[in-house]
């Protein structure tokens, strides 16, 4: 996963994501994100799936 510039996750409890219809994007909000949202200690990760 690219390392931009990131915030500061302190005190972020929850985030969400709203899937993407395209392919090389869904990968990375189903895979990638979640587990950097974790890496980063951010406990709660909300994906909202448009597909069901």
């Amino acid at each position: 996963m690219d390392q931009g510039e990131w915030a500061d996750p302190a005190g972020v409890l929850m985030t969400v994501e709203v899937t993407s219809y395209d392919s090389d994007t869904d990968r990375r909000d189903r895979q990638e994100k979640p587990a950097a949202y974790a890496a980063a200690g951010i406990p709660v990760c909300l994906l909202v799936d448009r597909d069901r």
